[in-house]
């Protein structure tokens, strides 16, 4: 664990989930004014509540498209949004690559949305109920020493915009068209629901382009640059790793990894000898940023 447990965040998003115009919205004003805390006018702009135009806020940072400058009190694009929000990119989102790179930014930003992160980072099972989920992730917060504990009101809220946010809903009913458009992420069909229990789907396939697994990995390896061996079971289960936010088969993982050395040229080594998997660190591999831009080609 490489944060403190008084980092975890919970509620913010004003029990809005993630819209899909949101974020090029978002990035487009901090562009033209350097800020997202001016509620009163992008109320006024975007024809939204003042609760909307914090969630817009909220789900900005926690995708870490926009970084907050607290001496100076503005916003500004990070690297990400500038790459993906520059004529190079892809500003309205119409790409899955997007979505996944979006998924794998907010996921491992363990400093907005706790739940979140829990249940992609930490959670371990690949079903589960409310009831099942919101009693291990108190389980979990107590072990981790979190004080406060949040309130159980507020788990629920951050669970149904979770769900909101990647569960498909499926109803005969009438609804808003917002509703239909609400997440993006919704379109990874990471969740499903049957009636009973929520499932998270296995990555099976490298459905997910090279780049951006090249990507995530190069990030994830920067967390720990000093390790020249890294365990195949690190990048397969560790809290923040590719194989654990976008839940892959082993023999998934495997095969990016195969790509991910051929892609770095001589930066890494991945061998398994007798039944061990591990990536090997010969050199600094190339800027992760480089397979980002190319994500986008």
């Amino acid at each position: 664990m490489d944060y403190s447990s008084s980092e975890l965040h919970f509620f913010g998003h004003q029990t809005f989930p993630l819209r899909h115009l949101w974020l090029p919205k978002a990035a487009q004003h901090v562009k033209l004014f350097g800020e997202l805390t001016d509620y009163d006018r992008i109320m006024e702009e975007q024809g939204v509540g003042k609760n909307m135009a914090q969630s817009m806020r909220h789900w900005a940072e926690a995708t870490t498209i926009v970084e907050w400058d607290h001496i100076n009190k503005k916003h500004s694009l990070s690297t990400f949004g500038k790459i993906l929000f520059s004529e190079q990119g892809d500003r309205y989102l119409q790409y899955t690559d997007t979505i996944w790179l979006i998924h794998y930014h907010l996921v491992t930003n363990h400093r907005k949305n706790a739940v979140l992160f829990y249940l992609f980072n930490v959670f371990g099972s690949n079903t589960f109920t409310k009831e099942s989920f919101i009693n291990r992730l108190y389980t979990w917060l107590e072990k981790i020493e979190r004080k406060p504990l949040p309130s159980r009101n507020t788990i629920d809220r951050d669970f149904q915009c979770l769900i909101n946010m990647y569960c498909e809903k499926r109803s005969n009913k009438t609804k808003n068209i917002d509703e239909f458009i609400m997440s993006p992420l919704v379109s990874l069909q990471l969740i499903s629901f049957d009636g009973q229990e929520y499932k998270i789907r296995q990555l099976s396939s490298t459905e997910i382009s090279r780049n951006v697994v090249n990507y995530c990995l190069l990030d994830n390896l920067n967390l720990k640059p000093e390790n020249a061996v890294i365990p195949f079971n690190d990048l397969l289960n560790e809290e923040k790793s590719p194989g654990k936010v976008f839940n892959m088969t082993e023999n998934t993982l495997v095969s990016y990894l195969d790509y991910f050395v051929k892609d770095t040229a001589g930066s890494f080594e991945f061998e398994t000898t007798a039944g061990l998997k591990t990536l090997y660190r010969l050199k600094p591999g190339p800027k992760k940023n480089t397979f980002l831009k190319k994500a986008f080609k």
